[in-house]
């Protein structure tokens, strides 16, 4: 039987910086037909059933500070994961992710820059909509979490993360 501690963050499972830090047990036992994960979780993390990883709890999300709704500024794509994809496509869209910015208004409006292409959108707390949806009934869900955009259209999930100021003037 392995025993260990694992240090993790709500942010971290994200990418970004710590800020509050949580501890979790992890016992792995082992047998000679399956590995079996068991986590003694806080109390404001899940473990989802289709995998071992540890999520935040989306209740707890809107108090920790750094989450809310998306902060005005310049955004890079930083991942591109898509469902099925082969390895081939996922460096593919990778590069072409990389080739654009997405820029957020304090205005609720955003636009999404691919290589000199724009798409225009309007957001609000917890979606993303094509700026023809005027009665914003088809939206893109997204969390925002310490500077990074989570994106997650159900087949794709795409994080950005926010420019700092110099970055941002390098792109004009």
């Amino acid at each position: 039987m392995l025993v260990g501690f694992i240090l993790f963050s709500v942010v971290t499972i994200f990418g970004g910086c710590a800020q509050t830090q949580e501890k979790a047990s992890i016992d792995v036992q082992e047998t000679e037909k399956t590995t079996e994960l068991v986590v003694e979780q806080s109390s404001s993390s899940t473990i989802t059933n289709d995998t071992d990883y540890i999520v935040p709890d989306p209740s707890e999300w809107e108090k920790h500070p750094v989450v809310g709704i998306v902060q005005p500024g310049y955004y890079k794509c930083v991942s591109q994961i898509k469902e099925n994809e082969t390895y081939e496509e996922m460096i593919e869209q990778h590069d072409i992710a990389n080739k654009g910015y997405l820029v957020i208004n304090e205005d609720g409006t955003a636009i999404l820059d691919i290589d000199g292409e724009k798409t225009e959108y309007f957001y609000d707390k917890n979606n993303f909509y094509l700026s023809e949806d005027s009665d914003r009934v088809n939206g893109i869900p997204y969390i925002y979490i310490g500077g990074r955009i989570v994106v997650d259209n159900g087949t794709t999930i795409i994080q950005y993360l926010k420019l700092t100021d110099e970055e941002a003037e390098n792109l004009n």
